[in-house]
């Protein structure tokens, strides 16, 4: 049979293949209903999802979206997806494709690969929310944090090469022979790792590679079994804009020539790849579908009611498909700016009020920050030339440096009280280390030039050492790693009093005004961490309103919301447990624990990944004004001439948490600009390793954060960086990346 007519006839077949996912009018549970009735809702009620396979014409494949805000279940829709969670009735959900696989009347060029007959081995799952996220098999959870830098582990004495190729376990010989053969796959193995940028990584233990570096290393471990399915939650957090733009395209390329099916999982303010045909969008709470089918279709919806979504770069061709809806006003469809007046457009710019995500509020306070600027000189941290290496490999400070007109080696730095930081750079730049040195958490700061506040690890002739203890109780920290490590069995209070601890399971130091604190806290997020709550966010109601504060009846109203808030019931807190909050909410509480104790130094390392719109503009305006300040709604609609506004705690003097002072330092990692705040007012940027760059110091001016031009806001990060996206993606079959086909 001649080639071409052998296409024709796996096409064909291929037309008439079953889905890979059906499911028809299924409700699912975490436990079964029966036995327990409470805290057991369901899930996804009456869901109808169909998801065709057609792996001969990749083309034609359906490749879907999830989107949705924090808490709305799109980790839920996967597991789902995988099989987890009890379905009712059972003969609702299977899975007809994988039934085919070594069938002998099914000619399909993968059918003696039985292992794919199992959804297990089918369908791959890689999501960062905590399960599944260590690179090892090994338990690890009593492991303290700097054994990332210290010599390897017996739970993990492997090499990236090792991991990606299944070789982890002591006894090689029990690993299922399906697994050998798929690692013998070298073709296929070198496609994942070129996908992924990890080559130059193979040798290294997995124990040293950055917190950007283990996610793209779970996504090639997931490729690299073949399946037929990838369900990927969330993939870019922590993937710097480099790698992000790089993966995007190869990603799909991979697909469609002979990768798995995708279906990715995406918050509101997340990009939609162009290559994405078919969305799900998410209620915001509830485990409930909104809108379902052809992008185009969803997103037509989605400005129709107003809800946020994120176009990117496809604006052009989405604003002139619905110019005409534009012209007719419809509700929401103002949402897309108009590509021929730019951004800044007066007629193409604006929100309708009912968008949940307040994209123009978010625009607003994070240009005015009225924090007043430092007034100290007093050093924190002091680094005079760190170089951190690991035998023959440098990983920080391998440049030369320009300090007072003279070039010197490594990095000098001074973290001055007061002053706010952004650390930027690639994956594996060296961010987390820096932050490891600053904490003590990292052995060689014992060796390395390196002060903290005035005082070196060490003892001297003139001065005692400092210890980690005294380090650590003057910072406050929240970073991918503490989340990796804390323990799951404290409740939402023993969470935030844990700030006063020495260590995640000592005692507390606590007094009646840190109770008070922590009570006012949990008031205050008791929307985001109490799992039961329901009806809009109890500090809605604490915005005074300007226009109506004079009168009587509006006055008796203000008193009633602040006794109302002031009462509310916090019991919650001491049995809702860490491990039953969800991903943004642990996020949440992570962070609540490290500013609670108003440290000298705030750490957050992609503190505010993972979280919605809304959330992370709450966590924003706590941590820089605490109670003092909230934005002005009422009935949920924003007032357009004043975002932000006193509440009626700081009005009546009933302030617990004042927020950021001025004698606090900040230090923030993040690879999004949105998840910078707007307190930071420097930035460092670091190279990539062995680059031969060096590093680069810049200040953020109150121009560039607000201006009479909306886009002067992104001025310093373009200035950040644009070096790095001056380098072209990697050169693919052209045919490959067209994302229409």
């Amino acid at each position: 049979m001649r080639p071409s007519a052998l296409l024709s006839y796996y096409r064909g077949l291929a037309t008439e293949s079953p889905p890979l996912v059906h499911i028809e009018n299924a409700t699912f549970y975490r436990q079964y209903p029966a036995a327990v009735k409470v805290g057991n809702p369901p899930l996804f009620r009456d869901l109808t999802f169909n998801l065709p396979c057609d792996i001969i014409n990749r083309r034609k494949s359906e490749i879907w979206a999830v989107v949705g805000a924090s808490n709305s279940g799109k980790t839920t829709l996967l597991e789902i997806l995988k099989g987890q969670h009890l379905c009712l009735p059972p003969t609702a959900r299977s899975f007809p494709h994988l039934g085919t696989i070594g069938r002998r009347d099914i000619r399909l060029p993968d059918k003696r690969d039985l292992r794919l007959r199992n959804p297990i081995n089918a369908i791959q799952y890689v999501g960062f929310g905590g399960k599944g996220d260590k690179l090892g098999q090994g338990d690890t959870g009593g492991t303290y944090l700097a054994a990332r830098y210290e010599s390897r582990k017996e739970s993990t004495d492997f090499s990236l090469r090792d991991y990606l190729k299944g070789n982890t376990d002591l006894n090689p010989v029990e690993h299922d022979l399906y697994d050998y053969q798929i690692a013998r796959d070298k073709t296929y193995f070198d496609k994942a790792v070129k996908v992924m940028q990890l080559k130059d990584l193979l040798d290294l233990p997995v124990n040293t590679l950055s917190n950007g570096q283990t996610r793209r290393v779970r996504i090639a471990r997931a490729l690299i079994q073949k399946p037929r399915l990838l369900l990927l939650d969330e993939p870019f957090l922590g993937i710097d804009p480099l790698s992000h733009r790089n993966m995007l395209p190869i990603l799909f390329s991979m697909s469609r020539r002979s990768g798995p099916q995708i279906i990715i999982a995406l918050q509101p303010h997340d990009e939609i790849p162009k290559w994405v045909t078919h969305v799900m969008y998410l209620e915001t709470a509830g485990c409930t579908i909104k809108y379902k089918g052809s992008k185009e279709t969803v997103v037509a919806a989605a400005l129709e009611s107003g809800d946020p979504i994120n176009l990117g770069s496809q604006k052009f061709l989405m604003w002139r498909k619905y110019q005409q809806a534009i012209q007719q006003g419809v509700k929401g469809a103002t949402y897309l700016d108009d590509p021929e007046h730019g951004q800044g457009s007066s007629s193409h710019n604006k929100v309708s009020p009912s968008n949940s995500s307040l994209p123009e509020m978010v625009k607003r306070w994070d240009m005015n920050y009225d924090v007043p600027e430092p007034l100290f000189t007093e050093p924190l941290i002091e680094m005079k030339g760190v170089k951190v290496n690991y035998e023959d490999r440098t990983v920080l400070g391998n440049w030369q440096q320009n300090v007072e007109g003279e070039m010197r080696s490594g990095l000098w730095w001074n973290i001055n009280r007061g002053e706010r930081w952004a650390i930027l750079g690639p994956n594996g730049s060296g961010k987390t280390t820096i932050l490891s040195l600053i904490c003590s958490d990292h052995p060689q700061s014992y060796s390395l030039p390196i002060n903290f506040w005035g005082r070196t690890r060490l003892p001297s002739a003139n001065q005692t050492g400092i210890s980690v203890f005294d380090i650590q109780a003057r910072i406050g920290q929240s970073s991918p790693e503490i989340h990796g490590f804390f323990p799951r069995q404290l409740t939402v209070r023993q969470t935030i009093e844990n700030s006063w601890a020495e260590t995640f399971l000592s005692k507390p130091h606590l007094t009646f005004e840190r109770d008070v604190t922590v009570d006012a806290i949990l008031r205050w997020f008791s929307g985001e961490l109490n799992p039961n709550h329901t009806g809009p966010d109890p500090i809605d109601s604490l915005a005074e309103l300007k226009s109506y504060v004079d009168r009587p009846a509006d006055y008796s109203r203000t008193s009633r919301n602040f006794k109302q808030y002031t009462s509310l019931d916090i019991d919650w807190a001491d049995s809702v447990l860490f491990r039953d909050l969800s991903f943004s909410s642990q996020r949440v509480l992570l962070l609540l624990r490290a500013i609670a104790k108003r440290p000298d130094l705030v750490i957050l390392d992609e503190a505010f990944s993972g979280m919605d719109e809304r959330t992370r503009i709450k966590c924003m305006m706590f941590l820089a004004y605490g109670e003092t300040k909230w934005l002005q709604y009422e009935g949920g609609r924003q007032f357009a001439h004043r975002p932000k506004t006193r509440t009626v705690l700081d009005k009546r003097g009933a302030v617990k948490f004042s927020g950021f002072e001025a004698r606090q330092a900040l230090l923030v990692i993040s690879h999004r600009r949105e998840e910078v705040p707007g307190l930071v007012n420097r930035w460092v940027c670091l190279p990539e390793p062995n680059s031969g760059h060096g590093v680069r110091f810049g200040e953020i001016t109150y121009a560039m954060r607000g201006g009479s031009k909306l886009a002067q806001c992104n001025d310093w990060w373009e200035t950040v960086w644009r070096p790095q996206l001056k380098t072209a993606p990697p050169k693919q079959n052209r045919r490959t990346y067209r994302y229409d086909q």
